[in-house]
């Protein structure tokens, strides 16, 4: 067994360790047993309940008191481990840090004596750059971020401290204005905690962490809302629907729902030469990172466009729905809140416009709702450390049956070429197909859809690396903080 690898099981086997003392040292301090048991924070209950913090696993939990006694660390329904921070939630949360309304606290979850042995030599002096680098080879799980309400700052020190004695590597950010510190760490927390007491609730920070306070999960459900977190976040939403349910050519080509969908829906997995190791942002550029350690250029884009469909990917798997844009019979628009005023989202908005401008007897062919999807993109090596990508597309035309369901008239087939960046038509199917006009503008309309093209290869790998959990920690919060903002989507078009 050669070096690297007898490293990299010694690591695997140390990072068990602290959950096997969970056993041997834990004991009392834990409001609510009854929950499923956090080992970490079970771990640490009783040196914090003799700092008069309490533990919760879920401080949501309808078993608690309505109002804590004492400040009570605990985690929240609705914030689940390894769910990393929107952009807003990141904007928000530093907006509170600058005002200095909130604080917080970083922990790295294993015992220090361990951390240097799972962690590659660090050499920097910096107390918080040595904190950063150590944090960033951890896994999910044991980068945990503490936030905590400025009333609450001894409580938090005593947190710290009492953390230190344990042999977990702090850290304490509060008032100090350099934001850009704890945000770094926000963005990539693997478990984001906060302070539960009295003053927390007193205040009405836009941050999840403290509006979440004081809500109870409903019956039978691990969410503070009443129809679910998905259903929350897709409120103001297209209509929620994922495009596999339009079907194929050789399946079903109707929907489940009683309902004629529309717009742009966009939903496929990137395929990729390999498993990227991690995605990584350094001098504006996105890379990734090949199991030999290789970095691979991805294709050239305009970044404040591919943050927003960053954004939709995230925003997508919360809402559970491949939806975009959908523009009604009154012509009233409805977007992804995620893609809301920004270039792309103006140009989502025009493309999905654009089929009817191409199918001059849509009258005669009974069809009312044109819907976008994309088929399939895959992505591939090209010279010098560089990838590039294919993506195919589909323009439906559809139609409603006596039962009000969806189903599809017409569908024209394209290929876009991420090298040439032109797609092109390749194939019609669907049970009008023979009906439509023989000079139809093939070129046309792919030419009026071909933003889809580099859109969906965008989406499609942001996906599978979603898809595959592929590490995005170095240069994240660079990447969270481009400004996305652009053209302003019509109400109306």
């Amino acid at each position: 067994m050669g070096t690297s690898a007898k490293y990299a099981k010694r690591t695997r086997m140390l990072a068990v360790i602290p959950w096997l003392l969970v056993s041997l040292t834990a004991n009392g301090g834990v409001l609510d047993r009854n929950e499923t048991a956090d080992p970490w924070l079970e771990l640490i209950a009783s040196g914090l309940d003799s700092r008069d913090i309490d533990v919760a696993y879920n401080l949501n939990g309808r078993g608690l008191p309505r109002l804590p006694q004492r400040p009570t660390l605990g985690a929240l329904a609705d914030l689940p481990a390894g769910q990393l921070p929107l952009s807003d939630e990141l904007d928000a949360w530093e907006e509170g840090f600058t005002s200095t309304a909130i604080g917080a606290v970083a922990v790295i979850a294993v015992p220090d004596s361990l951390v240097s042995l799972a962690t590659p030599p660090v050499t920097v002096s910096d107390g918080y750059q040595t904190f950063w680098q150590r944090w960033r080879h951890q896994s999910a799980q044991h980068r945990i971020f503490v936030s905590f309400a400025e009333e609450d700052l001894a409580t938090a020190g005593a947190l710290s401290t009492t953390l230190r004695a344990m042999g977990f590597e702090s850290m304490v950010f509060f008032g100090d204005g350099v934001q850009a510190r704890p945000g770094r760490l926000f963005t990539t927390a693997g478990r984001r905690l906060v302070i539960d007491s009295r003053a927390a609730r007193s205040h009405e920070i836009a941050v999840a962490e403290f509006r979440y306070l004081g809500e109870r999960v409903r019956r039978n459900s691990n969410s503070v809302f009443r129809d679910g977190a998905a259903v929350e976040t897709a409120a103001g939403e297209p209509q929620a629907f994922i495009k596999e349910t339009l079907g194929d050519e050789h399946t079903a080509s109707t929907i489940e729902e009683i309902i004629v969908p529309g717009g742009i829906a966009l939903g496929e997995t990137a395929e990729l030469p390999w498993r990227p190791q991690e995605l990584i942002f350094e001098d504006d550029q996105l890379r990734l990172l090949d199991q030999q350690g290789q970095h691979w250029r991805l294709p050239a884009a305009d970044y404040s466009e591919v943050k927003a469909l960053y954004d939709f990917v995230q925003r997508s798997e919360a809402a559970e729905s491949d939806a975009i844009v959908d523009i009604d019979a009154q012509g009233r628009v409805r977007i992804s809140a995620a893609l809301r005023d920004t270039d792309a989202g103006y140009q989502f908005v025009q493309v999905d416009a654009e089929p009817f401008n191409y199918l001059g007897n849509a009258r005669s062919l009974d069809v009312s709702k044109s819907v976008i999807i994309d088929r399939r993109v895959n992505f591939e090596e090209a010279a010098e450390q560089q990838l590039s990508f294919n993506s195919e597309y589909e323009v439906r035309f559809l139609s409603a049956d006596n039962m009000r369901i969806a189903q599809t008239r017409i569908a024209l087939e394209y290929d876009y070429s991420g090298q040439a960046g032109t797609a092109v038509h390749d194939y019609t199917w669907g049970r009008e197909s023979g009906r439509l006009d023989e000079n139809l503008d093939y070129a046309g309309l792919g030419n009026s859809t071909a933003p889809i093209g580099p859109y969906a290869a965008w989406i499609a790998l942001f996906r599978a690396l979603e898809e595959d959990r592929t590490p995005f920690l170095t240069g994240r919060y660079e990447f969270m903080k481009i400004i996305k903002a652009g053209r302003p989507t019509p109400h109306r078009y």
